[in-house]
């Protein structure tokens, strides 16, 4: 949805309903959230069925005439790191040994350890 919002409000800047000044006097999210996917587009824009406001159309160009677009962009790369992190986290707690470590004395945690022992031996 984020995309998708940005996508939107700077289709109205390349259309002239608002101007692009005013607009990046005013916003900065539409940079992070250009800097956060640009490193997949290449890859998002060779994808069959895609949704068009992931191909970042409208957002692109309008970040990009910013005149320091390149150092914004760079120092919010630590933003793709950090949610990377986020969902190698995420991808843990899903596991089971997070599981038990959160619930040591759950049943489920107990069941799932269980199964997974089975499947190993």
């Amino acid at each position: 949805m984020v995309a998708s919002y940005w996508d939107m409000a700077c289709a109205f800047v390349l259309f002239g309903a608002i101007n692009d000044e005013m607009f990046n006097a005013i916003n900065t999210e539409q940079v992070a959230v250009y800097a956060k996917l640009q490193p997949f587009l290449a890859e998002l824009r060779g994808m069959p069925g895609v949704p068009p406001y992931l191909f970042l159309k409208h957002l692109e160009p309008v970040v990009l005439r910013i005149p320091d677009a390149q150092e914004r962009v760079v120092s919010d790369a630590p933003l793709h790191e950090e949610s990377q992190r986020v969902a190698d986290r995420s991808q843990s707690l899903r596991s089971g040994r997070s599981l038990r470590a959160r619930c040591p004395t759950s049943a489920a945690a107990r069941r799932l350890e269980l199964r997974r022992s089975r499947l190993l031996s």
